[in-house]
This record gives structure tokens, C-alpha cells and sequence, in this order.
């Protein structure tokens, strides 16, 4: 046998996975099935021998794969869990290394969370996609491809249409420039669909604004790249998702420069994170959250979202220490977090507010330790609890539920 061959045991898990594609053609829950084998094939040659990257790389390819199955199967548990997997998987191999493969697996889950109705974290897995993708040493058409996608997150979600279209423009741009002839046919299937989506945002976020001639531009490129998608409406966005500048000109705060909003056509700001660095991003997002009790339901929903992309964003970058971010933000973003999921209960949008309550698990976990001994942290946590409390029972999670009241039971009387 040639030492070049690939042990038996990986050469099986390479069977299963043509197997899959095969069985995908007319059968695909089969190939679904078939596609989890190879994947718990892999995890077994992991465990054996864990140094070997090859296989760590192989299983985080599968995973993504499997992840886009499961997400246009309608499965949204299992295509995130697929993907957390994948993002696992890349990331053991070092984001030097894997910087690109992880923030294609990020997108993907940005995309399986806004088909999940799970705004919070559509918006926080979309704005790490597109801060990576600007690297400058991604190449042009990789980039092109996720601001599309970012695009169409954003706008799906209720964010701002100033950014989906920013983002989406940028996209266009961006295709456009890799030839003086372009030729929408000439593109590789997955960019052929990335520049479908980014005309489509473009055209409905410009049409709704009355950017007219902006709007007439990317409906050409629209029906020269397939046609419409199933997107929100020019009149929807109109009367239904307001800019961040529109709501903070109703709210007349007047304590915001306007370059944090600066609007469409301008495509500096493509994701919240983006309107300011992070030490600044965090007043700007405190300042957002405190507005959002001076506006009406619909705007608070913005102000919210995008408050919790900016405190995400400061969170993931570190912009302070763990201390820092237990004692300076994190009583806020729960306040948000709080917030943003009783408006979506309030609408009977479940999968939202459960997506609250999710991210109030995290920044809870910060604030406990000080919570059992600073009363004002303690009260703060308590209200968050209680209201978790309140979702889970009735959404009938009788074992959420009973985790939360222990919690509570715990801060209400603490051990001496």
C-alpha cells in the first residue's frame, strides 16, 4: 500500500461523505443521515489521534456543509449546532490559519439565526462576518460575497436599512470592479447568488427611501441575476423598520455627532460596530439604551438591537478587562437584552424573546459573583431572572423555568 493512502478509517469517512452528495439528489433526509456518519466518523479519528489537522479540517467542512442542510431543511437547532461544531473545529487549528473558513461559518450562522427569528444573535454572528471579511487581505470577490449576505441579515431582522443597504452596495461595488466586461453569468454559483441577494437589498432599502434613480440601477442588476427573492418590501421597510438617524431625530436626543449615522449611499458604516471605535462604541451604546425608554415600541426595538451589537462587539474585542466589563456594561446590555425580549413577547414573537433570554444567560453569569455581594447588582440580576422567569413559563420550559427560581432562591437568600 502507498504511504500515501489515506488510513481505512478516513477513507471511509471520504465513502460516506461522496455517499452523501450522491443520496442528496433524491433522497436527502438519507443524505443528511448519511453526511452525521461521516461527521461521527471524523470525531472518532479526532479522539484517536488529535493532532491530526487534516482531520480537524475535513470535519469543520463537513459541519459547514451540514450546516446549509439543516438550514434549508427548516432544522435551525441542529444546523447551529452544526455550525458552533464547524466554528470549533476551525478555530483548533489557530485563526491565522483558518480566519476566513471561521467567519464563512459565522455568516452562515448569522443566516440559520435570522431565519430563526433569533434578531440578537443574527446581528452579533453578522457584524463579526463582516468586520473579518474587510480584512484587507481577504480578496475582493470573498468579501463582496459576505457584505451580500450581512446585507440581507440585517435587513431581515429589523436593523437599520442604512446599513443593509451600505452593506449591500459595497457588495455590488465590489463585483462590478473585477472586470471592465462584467458578466453576471460568468460568476461561480456561490457569487452569482451573493450578487443577487446584495441588488435585491439594494433595490428595496433605495426604493423605500425614494432614492429613485439608486433604486432603478439595482433593479436591473436584479433581473439580470435571477429576479426578485424573499426579502422585506420597499413599503414594509418604509413603514415598519426606520433608519437609527430617523429614530434619534424623532427622539431628539441631539447628543449623537452624525457621522454615527451617516446613511445610504455612503457605505463607510456597514454594521453597528462600525459607527465608532470600541471605547466610544461603548457610550454610544449606553446612550442608545437609555434612549430606548423615550421612544416608541418599534424604535426601541432598533436602539436595542443595535445597543446589544455594540456591547457584543466591546465584548468580543475586550476593549475592557473582566472586571471591566462585569462592573462598567454588562448591568446595561442586561437592561437591553431585557428589554429587546419583552417588546418581542409582547408581539408574540417567542423565538426572539427566547433569543434574549439566551444572551441574558451569558451576561448574568458575569454579574452572579458580584451580585452575591453588591446589593445594587443583586437587584439588577433579580429583575433579569424574574423575567426570564416569566418567558420560560410561558413558553411552558417547566425545566428553564425551575433553574431560574433556584438562582433566585440563591441571590434572595445568599449563604452567610
Amino acid at each position: 500500500m502507498s504511504s500515501f493512502s489515506p488510513p481505512l478509517d478516513m477513507r471511509e469517512v471520504i465513502w460516506l461523505e461522496g455517499e452523501a452528495w450522491r443520496l442528496r439528489e433524491h433522497d436527502r433526509h438519507a443524505a443528511t443521515a448519511c453526511y452525521e456518519l461521516a461527521c461521527t466518523h471524523a470525531r472518532e479519528l479526532i479522539v484517536a489521534e488529535p493532532q491530526q489537522a487534516d482531520t480537524w479540517y475535513r470535519l469543520g467542512s463537513m459541519l459547514y456543509t451540514l450546516g446549509e442542510w439543516y438550514l434549508e431543511a427548516g432544522d435551525h437547532a441542529a444546523a447551529t449546532t452544526a455550525l458552533d461544531g464547524a466554528e470549533s473545529a476551525y478555530t483548533r487549528q489557530g485563526e491565522a490559519e483558518t480566519g476566513e473558513l471561521i467567519a464563512d461559518v459565522v455568516l452562515r450562522r448569522a443566516r440559520v439565526h435570522a431565519a430563526a427569528g433569533r434578531p440578537l444573535s443574527a446581528i452579533v454572528d453578522a457584524q463579526h462576518a463582516a468586520l473579518s471579511a474587510l480584512d484587507p487581505g481577504w480578496p475582493m470577490e470573498s468579501t463582496a460575497r459576505v457584505l451580500a449576505h450581512v446585507g440581507l441579515v440585517q435587513l431581515i431582522i429589523g436593523g437599520d436599512p442604512d446599513l443593509a443597504a451600505a452593506a449591500a452596495d459595497r457588495s455590488v461595488r465590489g463585483y462590478l470592479s473585477m472586470s471592465r466586461t462584467f458578466d453576471p453569468a460568468a460568476l461561480a454559483p456561490a457569487h452569482a447568488i451573493a450578487l443577487r441577494v446584495a441588488a435585491n437589498v439594494s433595490r428595496v432599502v433605495h426604493a423605500s427611501a425614494g432614492r429613485d434613480d439608486m433604486a432603478r440601477a439595482a433593479h436591473t442588476l436584479v433581473m439580470a441575476t435571477g429576479g426578485p427573492i424573499e426579502c422585506p418590501g420597499s413599503e414594509y421597510i418604509r413603514a415598519n423598520q426606520p433608519t437609527l438617524a430617523r429614530v434619534l431625530a424623532a427622539a431628539d436626543s441631539g447628543v449623537l455627532p452624525p457621522s454615527f449615522t451617516a446613511a445610504a449611499p455612503e457605505d463607510r458604516i456597514l454594521v453597528p460596530a462600525m459607527r465608532c471605535d470600541a471605547q466610544p462604541g461603548l457610550g454610544l451604546a449606553k446612550t442608545l439604551a437609555r434612549l430606548q425608554f423615550a421612544v416608541p415600541g418599534r424604535d426601541q426595538i432598533l436602539l436595542g438591537l443595535e445597543a446589544h451589537a455594540l456591547f457584543a462587539a466591546a465584548s468580543q474585542e475586550g476593549a475592557t478587562s473582566p472586571q471591566g466589563q462585569s462592573g462598567d456594561f454588562a448591568p446595561t446590555w442586561a437592561a437591553v437584552a431585557v428589554n429587546f425580549g419583552q417588546r418581542m413577547f409582547e408581539q408574540d414573537d417567542l423565538s426572539a424573546a427566547a433569543d434574549a433570554v439566551g444572551w441574558l444567560n451569558g451576561i448574568i453569569g458575569r454579574l452572579v459573583p458580584r451580585a452575591l455581594i453588591d446589593s445594587d447588582v443583586r437587584a439588577v440580576v433579580l429583575d433579569c431572572l424574574h423575567w426570564q422567569h416569566r418567558v420560560h413559563a410561558a413558553t411552558g420550559d417547566t425545566k428553564a423555568a425551575g433553574r431560574v427560581s433556584r438562582t433566585i432562591t440563591t441571590l434572595t437568600d445568599p449563604a452567610p
